[in-house]
C-alpha cells in the first residue's frame, strides 16, 4: 500500500510537469498524459475508495473529463502541434466555459 502510493505521488508529479510544460502540445504528448493520468486515476481509487466519496467517484468524473479529450486528436498530424481549442480542452487552464479568460490573465 505504501509503495503504491509513493508510486502514485511521483506519477501525479510526473504528469504535472508535463501539463505545465511549455513545449507545443503533440498527439504523442497527449497520450502520454492520458496514459499517466489512467494509472494515477486507477491507483486514487484503489487506494481511496474505501475511505471517501471522492475516491469512489474519482473514476467515473475522470472518465467524463476524458471523454471530450480524447476525440481531439482525430485528424491531427503527428509531430505536429495540436490546435489551440484542443490544447486548452487537455490542459485545462480556462476559467468556466461562459468565460474566455485563462486563469493566469490578471487582465
Amino acid at each position: 500500500m505504501i509503495a503504491r502510493f509513493r508510486s502514485y505521488n511521483l506519477q501525479h508529479a510526473e504528469v504535472l510537469a508535463d501539463i505545465v510544460d511549455i513545449a507545443p502540445l503533440t498527439v504523442a504528448k497527449v497520450h502520454a498524459i492520458v496514459r499517466r493520468m489512467d494509472g494515477i486515476t486507477r491507483d486514487f481509487t484503489e487506494l481511496f475508495a474505501s475511505r471517501s466519496d471522492e475516491g469512489a467517484a474519482a473514476s467515473a468524473f475522470y472518465d467524463g473529463l476524458k471523454g471530450p479529450r480524447a476525440a481531439g486528436d482525430e485528424g491531427a498530424t503527428p509531430g505536429r502541434p495540436l490546435p489551440l481549442e484542443v490544447t486548452r480542452l487537455v490542459q485545462m487552464f480556462e476559467d468556466r466555459p461562459r468565460s474566455r479568460r485563462s486563469r493566469h490573465c490578471t487582465a
